[in-house]
């Protein structure tokens, strides 16, 4: 999205909800040709502060609307790049955190629809089941049950963001994706975990392993493995 940094607004605090009904009305009035400009990407979330959350309608908006702009009419048509995944992050989750179930679904469907994302948006949506388990922080936390175990609910939401079943194929997934999988796995119980996890985290360690010995092997690159995955070492 060019000059997106520049267009459009940091998502800021929420301010006062208003109830609006007539959804339609409101699309008809404040964006007659729907969403078409980084101006109307920058009035879409300002206009969201003030939008009761209890607005399906809305919700439904505004999530297939900037999603259908920032992955189909912006650059690269298709595909996110890193300058528009750094500009989700500053403007939707700037401390890690989503708060916002909407923006979270926002989320999801970025991922699911654009047909390459960077790992810094998998990673974030990732971190946002670590942060449900190990802190009761953020949107996910609010609609899962406070388990230390990986549930069928949160497969399902793992699924929406890495292909499954893992492939063990080297680059089946990144570094960082694999870092935040194995924090996760440390903070539940293996014990009443959903089964497709276990298997998974089998498929990640055996990842982990090989980039580790990938690493040692490269005599230019002068790094420990065990600083980037000292856990798997164990495994």
């Amino acid at each position: 999205m060019n000059n997106m940094g520049a267009a459009f607004p940091s998502s800021g605090e929420e301010t006062r909800q208003l109830y609006i009904d007539d959804t339609t009305f409101l699309r008809r009035r404040a964006f007659p040709n729907g969403i078409q400009t980084t101006a109307d990407v920058a009035a879409i979330i300002a206009l969201n502060r003030t939008i009761s959350p209890d607005s399906q309608d809305w919700a439904a908006f505004f999530v297939d609307s900037l999603t259908d702009f920032i992955v189909f009419h912006s650059y690269p048509q298709g595909s996110m790049d890193t300058y528009n995944a750094d500009w989700f992050v500053a403007t939707f989750a700037p401390e890690g955190i989503i708060h916002n179930q909407l923006k979270l679904t926002l989320l999801q469907n970025i991922i699911r629809k654009a047909r390459y994302t960077p790992v810094s948006l998998r990673v974030l949506a990732l971190n946002q089941l670590r942060l449900a388990i190990i802190a009761r922080k953020g949107a996910y936390a609010a609609g899962r049950q406070e388990e230390a175990v990986i549930t069928a609910q949160d497969m399902d939401y793992i699924a929406g963001i890495v292909e499954l079943p893992l492939s063990d194929k080297e680059n089946a997934l990144q570094a960082a994706e694999l870092a935040v999988l194995r924090h996760i796995n440390d903070a539940v119980k293996e014990d009443g975990s959903h089964p497709d996890w276990l298997a998974l985290m089998d498929t990640v360690r055996t990842l982990s392993a090989r980039k580790i010995t990938r690493m040692q092997s490269n005599s230019w690159l002068h790094l420990n493995g065990d600083m980037l995955f000292g856990d798997v070492a164990k495994a």
